[in-house]
């Protein structure tokens, strides 16, 4: 596995967030997913226009977002056609399902407080 992923990741399991609630299966239950494809991202093209919209983000190509110097997040895709993103929040990166609209703007809501809480522009001086 790729360095910065959940210990869990490494440990038998994946972590799949969901509607803001984690959830732990084992590798051999999970769904497997691949990098999502240009009609994959066809299909959550509304996420990526509000994503393309929050300061601090930069899609390097499209579906896959940095912010700084360091990747922030990139799509996937299952065969049964759900969505998926990894994300870094807090650090590491979670993998979070946004097939359906409500998962897709708590995913957002998300990336928004994550941005804004590490803005210096939006820390209280003290």
């Amino acid at each position: 596995m790729a360095a910065g992923y959940t210990d869990e990741l490494t440990r038998g399991t994946t972590r799949c967030v969901s509607a803001g609630l984690a959830l732990r299966c084992r590798r051999g239950q999970a769904r497997h997913v691949r990098h999502a494809t240009q009609g994959d991202l066809d299909q959550v093209e509304a996420l990526l226009a509000e994503l393309r919209k929050a300061p601090g983000l930069r899609e390097r190509k499209r579906g896959c977002f940095s912010r700084e110097s360091r990747a922030f997040l990139h799509f996937h895709a299952d065969d049964a056609g759900d969505s998926y993103v990894d994300v870094r929040l807090d650090g590491a990166f979670q993998r979070v399902r946004v097939t359906s609209l409500e998962e897709q703007a708590d995913f957002l809501a998300r990336v928004q407080k994550a941005l804004q809480h590490t803005d210096p522009t939006t820390r209280s001086v003290g």
